[in-house]
């Protein structure tokens, strides 16, 4: 008789034990397994997590601007 759960239980185990974020682990495992359903395995080329692009750029301050700050 095969056991409750099965294999895949001792990997939530696993996971479980050695993430930061156990919901988190498991929402991103959902969601990557969702995505190779919708996109039937083809993959969705590199695209960034969402807020993990690139840093965002602010403005250089003008002349006037940094010598107001000293």
């Amino acid at each position: 008789m095969p056991s409750i759960g099965g294999p895949h239980l001792d990997l939530i185990d696993d996971i479980e034990k050695s993430s930061l974020d156990f919901y988190a682990s498991i929402r991103s495992l959902y969601r990557q397994r969702r995505n190779d359903e919708i996109s039937n395995g083809k993959g969705t080329g590199n695209v960034p997590a969402p807020g993990m692009g690139e840093a965002p750029i602010f403005p250089e301050p003008d002349a006037q601007e940094e010598l107001s700050r000293r």
